[in-house]
């Protein structure tokens, strides 16, 4: 499903909907309240990138992932700024006592160096990271930790993102 919402496409996949879906049949509100603090996370960067004065181009909504396309050309501290955006959201909420178990998750998961996370993106800004390939092979190998300690934890949600970004990664190696 594609849409507009001012000059902003707005694209849904069809892996949202039934994830929705999903949550909703199986009365996993956890998930509900992830999707919802995803969303706001991804505001916060919108927030941010409007404040820097960039416009968003297209919001793309799937599986456990929201992404931001815009055009805007920022230099590394206003790209940084944009980044952070997104994650302050999660650690705001998290410190107010809003879902802060939830929130606070989303906050560390996104701050970690994995690509293609804020985390990840910062990192390559700082350290001028040019090689994509290496870096997402870091990221891969960061990605089966974080895998096990899900596993470890008993968590599914953890496991859930964790797969999703693997399979993010996976594609970028092998593009």
């Amino acid at each position: 499903m594609v849409f507009l919402v001012g000059k902003v496409k707005v694209r849904i996949d069809a892996s949202f909907f039934l994830m929705l879906s999903a949550a909703a049949l199986l009365k996993i509100q956890s998930l509900l309240l992830v999707l919802l603090f995803s969303s706001l996370h991804e505001l916060g960067h919108i927030t941010a990138l409007y404040i820097l004065g960039g416009r968003a181009g297209e919001i793309n909504i799937s599986f456990y992932g929201i992404g931001l396309k815009h055009g805007a050309r920022f230099n590394k501290a206003r790209e940084i700024i944009f980044l952070i955006g997104g994650c302050a959201v999660n650690l705001i909420l998290a410190l107010s006592g809003i879902y802060p178990e939830i929130n606070f998750a989303l906050f560390i998961i996104n701050i970690l160096p994995i690509y293609p996370l804020d985390g990840g993106r910062i990192a390559k800004l700082l350290f001028g990271i040019k090689n994509e390939r290496l870096f997402t092979y870091f990221s891969f190998t960061l990605l089966i930790g974080l895998a096990a300690f899900s596993v470890f934890k008993h968590s599914l949600n953890l496991l859930m993102i964790t797969v999703y970004l693997a399979l993010f990664a996976l594609n970028e190696v092998f593009r």
